[in-house]
């Protein structure tokens, strides 16, 4: 069974990481939406890392075929 791969898992954690920063500076304090908006932001930047070497790899793949 083929594996999907798609961006929207980096994007949609890049999105929720801005949104919880904003909501969180706003109603508990900065420290906390740095926090949280940090650990998405960077969630976000390691899964678009590894979903870009994948698709790297893959297209290596078929150009040595």
């Amino acid at each position: 069974m083929p594996r999907v791969r798609t961006w929207k898992v980096p994007v949609g954690l890049w999105l929720a990481g801005l949104v919880a920063k904003v909501l969180l500076s706003l109603l508990v304090g900065e420290t906390a939406g740095d926090w949280v908006g940090g650990t998405l932001g960077f969630l976000a930047m390691v899964s678009a890392l590894l979903l870009a070497r994948e698709v790297s790899r893959e297209n290596s793949r078929r150009r040595e075929q």
